[in-house]
């Protein structure tokens, strides 16, 4: 399911976003990081604070992904990899 996440316009949808998270960290954990886990790529914010002041979805699972280190090949389904330079 974790590659099906991304719509065809490369937004996330927030079970989406939980699925992610919860492959990213097990599920056990995804309330604790995304209410605790404080990311300067969100301003000093932490996910939930983020998501709650409206930030696009997308964005948020950029900067998790950019703060945890998953490589760009893995932030993306197959069905909707990120969009090539040409």
């Amino acid at each position: 399911m974790v590659g099906r996440a991304l719509t065809h316009t490369g937004s996330v949808r927030n079970s989406d976003f939980r699925t992610r998270m919860g492959a990213a960290l097990g599920p056990a954990h995804v309330d604790s990081f995304v209410a605790d886990h404080v990311m300067g790529a969100l301003g000093g914010r932490t996910a939930g604070q983020a998501l709650a002041d409206g930030e696009d979805l997308q964005l948020v699972w950029d900067a998790v992904c950019t703060e945890l280190g998953i490589p760009a090949a893995l932030r993306y389904g197959p069905d909707d990899p990120p969009a090539r330079s040409r």
